[in-house]
């Protein structure tokens, strides 16, 4: 059962609405429907950075050292849109902020004017708890052939508030109880790994089993790492024995060394990517000169242009690598 538009009017302020831009209220009148409320989409999405190596559902314990490390956050202003490719998937979130009463819980949908476009903002999960409060993350799919073009406010998705038998004597804010990872929430990426049930299988099957104590000195200790730094870390980690994991000192000081020897790898490939086009071109321009061509100048004219997209690459669009050795 669903509250009818009656009930949602008399039971809106018990939501606390929120609307951060004065320009875009919260407007009752328009946005209360029949049995549900429009919500519109904000002006904050993530997209999901592309990385060669698996999300690693094992729950590391250096996700909290950079827990949105898959994601890259892009802000829009007013009349500015985000392009959906077909197949694409991005994260966005409800512009309204809002709370739901103990004795409700909430349901939200794509409404269906998006739906027959083949757009989809909440393909896996639907379902908000009692107590919780925050902006709903919308999972925004293309199912269509054509791209989307996305303007912060549209009104994308609906709730519905659905009664329950009974108010919760503990609801989602209770965080001795539950825990919970989204109070507050921002819309943003997944904390999966804090998920209880996570914990409990990484501490039963993981080799290392890092106490709760060592695992927080650890994130402490290299919360300045950039994203790829975490990578290094976490397969470093993986690679010591249970009995390393005692003195973080230790730990600390053997990174390092890793680090160092990543580096001089890293600035061997640069000098390599570097010089090898310039060289390369010099020496085909000095051997065009030789007469009679044959295979060989063919081979190495070939290979030149071989080496220059890797040259303008790393001169213009590769960042540096940063490395944990100070």
């Amino acid at each position: 059962m669903y509250l009818s538009r009656e009930d949602l009017l008399t039971r809106f302020p018990e939501l606390k609405i929120e609307a951060s831009n004065s320009d875009f209220p919260f407007n009752p009148d328009l946005q209360v429907k029949v049995c549900s409320i429009d919500l519109r989409v904000d002006n904050v999405f993530w997209k999901e950075k592309k990385y060669f190596k698996p999300i690693d559902l094992n729950g590391s314990k250096t996700l909290e050292i950079s827990p949105r490390r898959f994601w890259k956050r892009i802000f829009l202003r007013n009349q500015h849109s985000i392009t959906l490719k077909p197949g694409e998937y991005i994260l966005g979130r409800t512009y309204e902020e809002f709370e739901i009463p103990n004795d409700l819980a909430g349901k939200i949908t794509t409404r269906s004017s998006y739906s027959r476009i083949g757009l989809e903002t909440s393909f896996t999960c639907d379902l908000i708890n009692p107590g919780w409060r925050g902006h709903v993350p919308l999972e925004l799919k293309n199912n269509s052939k054509n791209s989307i073009k996305i303007y912060p406010y549209l009104p994308l998705v609906q709730i519905f508030l659905i009664p329950l038998s009974k108010p919760v004597d503990f609801n989602y804010s209770d965080k001795k109880v539950f825990k919970s990872k989204y109070m507050n929430d921002d819309g943003g990426p997944s904390y999966w790994w804090r998920d209880d049930l996570v914990s409990l299988l990484y501490s039963k099957v993981h080799q290392h089993q890092i106490s709760e104590e060592f695992a927080s000195e650890i994130v402490n200790r290299f919360k300045e790492t950039d994203s790829d730094g975490v990578y290094r870390l976490d397969k470093f980690l993986h690679s010591l024995k249970p009995s390393d994991f005692t003195n973080i000192d230790e730990i600390d000081y053997k990174f390092k060394k890793k680090e160092l020897a990543n580096f001089r790898i890293n600035k061997f490939k640069n000098i390599l990517f570097y010089g090898a086009f310039p060289a390369c071109l010099m020496a085909s321009i000095g051997i065009y000169y030789e007469q009679p061509h044959t295979y060989s100048h063919t081979l190495f004219w070939v290979f030149t242009l071989f080496t220059a997209p890797f040259f303008f690459y790393q001169a213009f669009f590769s960042e540096p690598k940063q490395f944990y050795t100070k």
